[in-house]
């Protein structure tokens, strides 16, 4: 009768848990949304208006390798639900977060209780690892950026393929053997597809099943012929076709650092130090310092610089080697801790993303709380002293914990509901945050605060690194340019600020400052034409970057538009050329196309147009639609030249 008591007192254990969790989010559901949900949320408008189907933006947006289709559905239904309202997005999110928080707790339970040493104790480490992962002040910058959704589902996703995974060994164990193959090789893989339609890191989730096998002592010589099978189909076949990609063609995954200020090598070691400051985060958190601005984190250009690089790799180097060292003797240590580093293994290696996000610790997190779980039950059992009081002051030490954790997260939510806040405790600890600078600067002209906004951007352009004087420069100008008139001497100061290398912060602050412009909004000294030669000044100073590069040819459209408008058509079409390249987007091509005609270069634009056509996604039905408006505009009955999926229909709303 013990077991079955103890099961009701775990079952009402994790609901009164889930419950707090939800009472500690509930005050930041009415947060405001941060950085680029609205960009992101632009195309749900489009749907709400009616100006785009469902389908279209659902299946037509282009964020990550597979678009995120998934997350773009549930994204439609809280914007169905709820309106433009940022609670509706993030009551979501928090549902997900308690979703997963009863996977974790299940997952943990199955993985400890398959060590028969450790089967007395499943329930209780269960709950433990459930409770801090829970209410870790970490994951609010998670579950409260309503963006991040795509961190909770592309999570949930993977933490039920890991679930399937054990419940198809437990169902092999037990003599069901097709119960086990419809889990492994139909079930699996369509949360797999979920998981990665919803986040591409979700395709990590077969390695970290082969971690909680090889945690177990097995190998795959030992494994049963059903889950080789299953790493060969899912995890070695895939893998192959990852490493073929980055042997034959390396530039579809690592064409994008050209968009960055680091190299692959500064990325990989500069990770080296952000796992473990990951772990100190995660291990001690330090609430006061986290937040979304971290953009000021020192690359690492050296393993000696600085010096902590090389102290980072061997301290995970340490860990790793202890691991596996006492895989026999504490199997939740092992599986634990390489959990927590295959779980990184897609955002924190070798892609060209931004180095520092603490959403990416949201999964990985799990397995480093079991680790630590682990190694402090196995120490306890060692203690000799009385097993009733070691449970009776590991009881109050875990109560303690979870009170400081819930008081800590209370105090990040109470944060995350004011963008103010937000910005104003990042500033604190992050003052060399260009992000935080420009978003302080905005939230102040929101408020009117024009002596703080001119200090953020003073800030800036006073600053010792030349990025951000650049930036601070020609937002300052766009500022001028919206009081009435623009100082053309803040042209030459951007000049005096030229950078090896552009980022999107740079196409950012043209396109704001392009706006400003318009209709001559920055007055007689600084034109359209004057703002369109800097930015080719500036792009030819950016040496270190090809033509190719993303961020040059948006910054060329831009130039080529600034020019059109200004009527300097041969200097539109020299920079609308160079901003075609082979990876543009669609609208360069129908923009040259365009100043083709104008200048009475017909063959050209039809040629343009017929490059252009060949671009539009089989998804973008609004693209196929304005590309056939405006052909039969520059073309009048001429036929269309052939669109890619032009044969599919597009369901209507």
């Amino acid at each position: 009768m013990a077991i079955p008591v103890i099961a009701r007192r775990a079952e009402w254990l994790l609901l009164a848990l889930l419950l707090v969790t939800a009472a500690l989010y509930w005050p930041g559901l009415s947060g405001p949304f941060m950085l680029d949900d609205r960009s992101n949320f632009v195309p749900l408008q489009a749907w709400l208006t009616g100006e785009r189907s469902w389908w279209e933006v659902v299946l037509g947006n282009q964020s990550g390798v597979l678009g995120r289709s998934l997350s773009m559905a549930s994204f439609t239904f809280s914007l169905w639900w709820g309106g433009g309202d940022a609670f509706h997005f993030k009551v979501v999110n928090l549902a997900l977060h308690l979703a997963c928080g009863c996977l974790v707790h299940a997952i943990t339970r199955r993985l400890v209780a398959g060590d028969v040493r450790w089967r007395d104790l499943s329930r209780p480490i269960a709950l433990v690892v459930t409770a801090i992962w829970l209410l870790h002040p970490l994951h609010v910058s998670t579950v409260l950026y309503a963006a991040q959704r795509v961190a909770l589902q592309g999570a949930l996703f993977t933490l039920i393929c890991i679930w399937l995974y054990q419940l198809a060994g437990q169902q092999w164990h037990d003599g069901r053997r097709a119960h086990a193959r419809v889990n492994l090789f139909l079930i699996f893989p369509l949360s797999l597809l979920a998981g990665s339609l919803s986040k591409e890191s979700a395709a990590i989730a077969p390695a970290l099943c082969l971690v909680l096998e090889l945690s177990r002592g097995e190998t795959l010589r030992t494994l049963a012929a059903p889950k080789r099978a299953f790493f060969l189909l899912f995890l070695a076949v895939p893998g192959c076709l990852v490493i073929a990609l980055l042997v034959i063609k390396p530039a579809l995954l690592l064409a994008d650092y050209s968009t960055y200020d680091f190299t692959l090598q500064q990325r990989i070691l500069t990770e080296l130090r952000i796992l473990v400051d990951y772990l100190g985060q995660l291990l001690l958190p330090r609430t006061p310092v986290m937040g979304l601005y971290y953009d000021d984190f020192t690359i690492s250009t050296g393993w000696l610089s600085p010096s902590s690089t090389l102290i980072s790799a061997l301290v995970l180097a340490a860990i790793s080697g202890v691991a596996i060292g006492l895989r026999r003797t504490i199997p939740g240590l092992f599986a634990g801790w390489f959990f927590f580093l295959v779980a990184h293994g897609v955002e924190s290696t070798f892609l060209p993303l931004d180095l520092y996000f603490e959403h990416r610790n949201y999964l990985p997190s799990v397995g480093l709380f079991i680790a630590c779980a682990c190694v402090l039950v196995y120490l306890g059992r060692r203690l000799p002293s009385n097993a009733a009081l070691v449970r009776r002051w590991s009881n109050i030490a875990v109560i303690c914990l979870s009170v400081a954790l819930g008081f800590a997260t209370l105090g990040r939510v109470m944060v995350w509901s004011h963008y103010q806040s937000i910005v104003d405790t990042a500033l604190i600890h992050h003052p060399d945050s260009l992000r935080a600078r420009l978003d302080e600067a905005t939230l102040a002209l929101k408020s009117n605060d024009l002596a703080r906004h001119d200090a953020a951007l003073a800030a800036l352009m006073s600053h010792e690194k030349t990025r951000h004087r650049l930036i601070g420069h020609a937002f300052w100008l766009t500022t001028q340019c919206t009081r009435g008139a623009g100082n053309s001497a803040e042209l030459e100061r951007m000049l005096e600020n030229a950078v090896p290398q552009v980022t999107l912060s740079e196409v950012g602050a043209f396109k704001i400052l392009g706006g400003a412009s318009r209709n001559g909004g920055c007055g007689p000294d600084v034109t359209d034409s004057d703002i369109a030669k800097v930015i080719d000044t500036l792009l030819a100073r950016a040496t270190t970057q090809p033509d190719s590069a993303k961020t040059k040819w948006l910054l060329r459209f831009q130039a080529a538009q600034l020019y059109a408008r200004a009527g300097h058509l041969q200097d539109a079409l020299t920079q609308a050329k160079l901003a075609w390249q082979p990876r543009s987007d669609p609208g360069v091509g129908a923009f040259l196309a365009q100043l083709y005609q104008r200048a009475g270069m017909q063959r050209e634009a039809i040629e343009a147009m017929r490059a252009t056509a060949s671009r539009i996604r089989c998804q973008d039905a609004s693209g196929r639609r304005e590309f056939v408006e405006l052909w039969a505009a520059m073309n009048p009955g001429t036929p269309l030249p052939p669109l890619r999926c032009a044969e599919r229909r597009v369901p209507a709303n």
